[in-house]
């Protein structure tokens, strides 16, 4: 199920579920800041202002009673009248502090505390109530009696308020205790869920790292492999998923399928290559053979036309033995005609030889194009592979530090896609060349043609004069009258026949020159054939 989910899905499904624990986290830290706040608001806005107005009343009660015993002290009545009026402020803001103090009293305890403070803060008004009537008058023995006898109220209501300032302390203490241990809870769980999501991550990270590392390794094994000439390499597709990863080990695979069809079809291409080579320097040797016996038989024509001349010379000279001249005249025509139907014959059977391998340099050039077609599909999937690897390094790109890996993947893909494209220009430099030579073998054998094609018109004429001579030499004989200027006739048909046999070893002469580089071309194109077919065998196509 992990395996088959793309990859940017997989880092999705992970990081929302750290989103989603890291939210969680937050509404924990915000419930418990929340409390700590709502204890800090209890603290300096009840505890402890509480505390300091238990303070201050504390102290002014006995600034109070401070006050009383030293009106005592003045025989002055106007300053005493003075004392007793500040006194009788004093006990009036003291009420309405207690009053004021009631208002924020939240708990049982707090309450019956304060219940004590103000039953024995009424008891010690009533008890000292006739004081400061006592000391206007000038009583001040009375007053004294008055203050002894409130001495035990005054004793009470101190030790109410120490008891109300002890409570207080107590809930200053409490809440500190309370927002010590909401903070220590709160480190604690803060170091909990960071160690958690820390856990997490790191599961995470293995997780997909194998997730993503594995089939990378896969698809590396299977590239080195191909590389290294092996197309026999079969890469586990079962152990990786449909994600990216998947998608690109299908596009090595079919790469692989790709090449290893491409390597066949070039190594049936440059078999039967071979074959078309052997059979057209077979042609070749053919044809150069024939060319050294046309020469060999022109060579023969020319010692009979030297023959002939002598003979007529002779007969010039000697009328006598012109019969019996005559008679060997004729009987060297008839030899010489019967050779120049052999050689018309043999340069005829040149000709068509030459024709055949037109047509075969012709199929060869036709194979090498289709060579040419399969090299161009062998490019077009070295640019396919080269631009996934791009793809590749920008998607590892954007996954930044976790992508490094397969960037430095994606870029051994991109460098073994380039070495393909080299090997494809050089596939494509040697068909090139094969192309160049077989024109060349074309034309080679199209000038031969026509070579032999005008070989075979000469010897036609050849044959004609030949005809001619035995004619006249058959009618020697008969013409013994004639023969002086028979003989002078029979010197220029024997200059012109020496002239066209001369023409006809030149043609001959170059008909073998064009065999022989029709062999040349036939011998480089099988050294190209064998160079491709041993850069071929660096292939292993099969286990």
């Amino acid at each position: 199920m992990l395996k088959n989910l793309s990859i940017g899905k997989k880092f999705t499904a992970a990081f929302s579920l750290i989103g989603i624990a890291v939210v969680i986290f937050g509404f924990y830290i915000f419930t418990q800041v929340s409390g700590m706040r709502d204890n800090m608001l209890n603290f300096t806005d009840d505890t402890l202002p509480a505390v300091l107005e238990i303070e201050r009343l504390s102290e002014e009660i006995v600034r109070i009673r401070q006050d009383q015993y030293a009106v005592l002290t003045f025989s002055d009545p106007a300053e005493r009248r003075e004392i007793l009026g500040e006194i009788d402020v004093m006990k009036r803001d003291y009420s309405r502090a207690l009053d004021a103090y009631q208002e924020t009293l939240w708990y049982d305890d707090e309450k019956a505390i304060f219940s004590r403070i103000q039953n024995n803060w009424d008891k010690y008004n009533q008890e000292i109530s006739a004081f400061p009537d006592r000391v206007e008058d000038g009583q001040l023995t009375a007053a004294q009696q008055i203050l002894s006898k409130s001495f035990g109220t005054f004793g009470q209501l101190d030790k109410s308020l120490t008891e109300m300032s002890e409570l207080m302390q107590g809930f200053i203490v409490k809440n500190r205790t309370s927002m010590l241990s909401q903070v220590s809870t709160v480190s604690m769980t803060i170091i909990g869920v960071l160690l958690a999501v820390i856990a997490f991550m790191i599961v995470v990270a293995v997780v997909f790292t194998r997730a993503i590392i594995n089939p990378l390794r896969l698809v590396m094994e299977q590239s080195s492999a191909i590389a290294k000439g092996d197309l026999s390499y079969q890469l586990d597709r079962s152990q990786i998923g449909n994600d990216e990863m998947g998608q690109l080990a299908d596009s090595s695979i079919a790469m692989q399928d790709s090449l290893r069809t491409l390597i066949e079809e070039v190594i049936a291409a440059v078999t039967q290559l071979s074959s078309a080579v052997e059979e057209v320097s077979a042609v070749s040797s053919q044809t150069s053979s024939g060319m050294q016996s046309q020469q060999h038989e022109v060579s023969q024509v020319a010692t009979a036309m030297a023959q002939m001349k002598a003979t007529v010379a002779d007969v010039a000279q000697n009328t006598e033995s012109s019969s019996t001249a005559a008679n060997e005249a004729s009987e060297q025509s008839r030899m010489g005609a019967q050779d120049i139907d052999g050689m018309v014959a043999s340069i005829r059977k040149v000709a068509e030889d030459m024709r055949q391998t037109g047509n075969t340099v012709s199929e060869l050039d036709q194979q090498s194009k289709q060579i040419n077609m399969v090299v161009d599909v062998i490019r077009d999937i070295a640019e396919q592979t080269n631009l996934l690897a791009l793809n590749a390094a920008i998607e590892a790109a954007r996954a930044g530090e976790s992508g490094r890996g397969f960037a430095v993947v994606a870029d051994e893909v991109r460098t073994l896609a380039g070495r393909t494209q080299d090997s494809t220009g050089e596939i494509t430099t040697i068909i090139e060349k094969l192309q160049q030579h077989a024109t060349q073998a074309r034309n080679a054998t199209t000038q031969s043609c026509e070579s032999i094609e005008q070989c075979v018109e000469q010897g036609d004429q050849a044959q004609q004069l030949v005809r001619g001579i035995e004619t006249s030499v058959e009618n020697i004989a008969d013409m013994g009258m004639q023969i002086a200027s028979a003989c002078g006739e029979q010197d220029s048909v024997a200059d012109e026949l020496s002239r066209n046999i001369e023409r006809i070893n030149d043609s001959s002469q170059e008909v073998a020159g064009g065999a022989d580089q029709t062999a040349q071309a036939c011998s480089e194109l099988s050294q190209l054939a064998q160079s491709l077919q041993t850069t071929m065998q660096r292939f292993r196509l099969t286990k």
